[in-house]
């Protein structure tokens, strides 16, 4: 469906959209990629999370944990930390950014950090925002919608599925989390997102609730955007 609309609405088939992953500053090229992540976030995370908890569960909004709330002090709260986590993932992002690999996998190290860079420069056509406009579309893009679809994924379904099966909490929210950084396919970050995941596991357990790590997932992401945005003027 992505392609489709890729197709449709900006008339880019395959071949132009792998040139526009390869070098994401080409013309175009932003508009054309955030509709695929748009049907990638949907088709990818979100809805497969809603289906199966239809299926897997009489009671989908109690496995997902979405039936219930938390207080107004809690939501401070959660805000206040994330915020106050951001300096730390950048701390632990450049000590991920120091390591390096024997000289046996020299290979898979150069391949890995070219991996990252174009990440990173995807990420930048990404946050690259000229109106109020395409600021309120980055945040529901990348903030709103990888908050909803992660979330149900990552901690409402595989955590939950975890915990049911093995009784171990701690290992299932560490499991989570590393499939969760593994997802992002960054190696040389994959230890802030790691210990990212692992503090909205931790948040979604101790709260009894899913969207307390929403909260959190759109908090962390929507501060990046919002920086980004305001730094440009």
């Amino acid at each position: 469906l992505g392609l489709l609309a890729c197709e449709t609405f900006y008339g880019a088939n395959w071949e132009v959209i792998q040139s526009f992953l390869n070098d994401p500053m080409l013309p175009g090229a932003a508009g054309v990629l955030k509709v695929l992540q748009l049907f990638n976030t949907l088709g990818i995370f979100l809805l497969p999370a809603m289906i199966f908890s239809q299926i897997f569960s009489p009671q989908p909004e109690l496995f997902l944990r979405i039936n219930s709330t938390f207080s107004l002090r809690t939501t401070l709260a959660i805000v206040v930390l994330f915020l106050a986590f951001i300096p730390i993932t950048d701390l632990l992002a450049w000590l991920n950014d120091s390591i390096h690999l024997p000289s046996f996998l020299s290979g898979f190290e150069t391949e890995m950090r070219q991996s990252s860079e174009n990440m990173q420069a995807l990420m930048s056509t990404f946050l690259s925002m000229e109106n109020f406009g395409q600021f309120l579309f980055n945040i529901f893009l990348m903030a709103i919608l990888p908050a909803l679809g992660e979330e149900f994924f990552f901690r409402g379904v595989i955590q939950r599925l975890l915990i049911s099966r093995t009784g171990y909490v701690h290992l299932s929210v560490w499991v989570t989390a590393f499939a969760f950084a593994l997802m992002h396919q960054q190696f040389f970050g994959i230890i802030p997102l790691l210990v990212l995941g692992a503090l909205l596991g931790y948040l979604k357990e101790w709260t009894g609730s899913l969207w307390a790590s929403i909260l959190a997932h759109f908090v962390n992401n929507a501060s990046i955007i919002v920086v980004m945005y305001f730094a440009s003027y």
